[in-house]
């Protein structure tokens, strides 16, 4: 009998050491874990810029009348345009990381820069005089 109790206190001896030990695990992998989180926010901001620039490019290639519609998952943060550079300002971890591209010749129409993550929907259109591109996130 004697030995029932004895047993029972060294498993949870050795349970309470495991579970140190994955507490410690979990605590020295987090970080990483959160830095991937950041560097994939700051990986898909950077693919989405470029998809929207060589979207702008092909619409202004085609002149006056050519319109279209961009579906872009794009991670929270903030878009805007300014002096010919689309600037993504991608919030991850608490941290700011800055993605840039130059374009020329934009329009640039969105009256609410800070963006939730999700899907964006964003037209590109040819201004008519030949001034250059409009662009609408919706």
């Amino acid at each position: 009998m004697h030995f029932k109790g004895q047993a029972s206190t060294e498993s949870l001896i050795v349970m309470g050491f495991a579970l140190v030990l994955i507490f410690a695990l979990i605590y020295a992998v987090l970080p990483v874990m959160l830095d991937f989180t950041q560097f994939s926010d700051s990986a898909q901001a950077e693919r989405s810029l470029s998809k929207l620039t060589g979207t702008i490019d092909a619409v202004s290639a085609y002149g006056p009348g050519t319109n279209t519609t961009l579906f872009l998952y794009l991670p929270a943060g903030q878009l805007t345009y300014s002096n010919g550079v689309f600037v993504f300002a991608v919030q991850s971890s608490g941290t700011q990381v800055l993605k840039k591209v130059r374009v020329s010749n934009v329009y640039y129409d969105n009256t609410n820069p800070q963006m939730n993550a999700g899907v964006k929907r964003i037209k590109i259109s040819s201004k008519d005089d030949l001034s250059g591109v409009e662009v609408k996130v919706e």
